[in-house]
């Protein structure tokens, strides 16, 4: 069964709980997203809550700790908080950032089962089989992004 612990303060960290899929033990695999999550904002932004990246040539940009691309703000929001914010009210919310990337990593990690594509989807928008070598507009490739993401989680263990 899926179980879901929202945080009630940074002392319980949000944690995704499922029943391995053909395992008979019965055996659950726990993915910490608050751990997750802290390593890809330490990688993104330092963990700058108030960093903004680069324009995409779309007019696009990576916004906070875990650089949310602005236009995922508004549906994400909704999605994480059950109300939308603007890209602007985003940046000036600490607990807003942190609610949302715990919230869409641990769905991505519930769909996918794995870190690298929790990083990967993150990072690019699939999981690492179908991103191959794409790069953001800095030049950081999907396999360097799931590494380095993976060595700071592992790092934090």
């Amino acid at each position: 069964p899926l179980q879901i612990n929202q945080p009630g303060g940074n002392d319980n960290p949000l944690k995704l709980t499922f029943n391995q899929l053909g395992s008979d033990s019965g055996n659950a695999q726990e993915f910490d997203a608050m751990r997750f999550a802290a390593a890809i904002g330490q990688f993104e932004s330092g963990g700058k809550y108030t960093a903004i990246g680069p324009d995409t040539g779309s007019g696009n940009r990576a916004l906070g700790r875990y650089q949310v691309m602005a236009s995922n703000v508004p549906s994400w929001t909704k999605e994480a908080l059950g109300y939308s914010l603007t890209p602007d009210q985003f940046l000036k919310d600490q607990k807003a950032q942190d609610a949302v990337a715990q919230y869409k990593m641990a769905q991505y990690y519930e769909k996918y089962k794995n870190l690298a594509d929790v990083a990967s989807i993150w990072f690019s928008g699939r999981p690492v089989s179908r991103a191959g070598n794409a790069k953001d507009v800095i030049g950081t490739s999907v396999p360097q992004y799931v590494k380095n993401v993976l060595a700071i989680y592992n790092r934090n263990a």
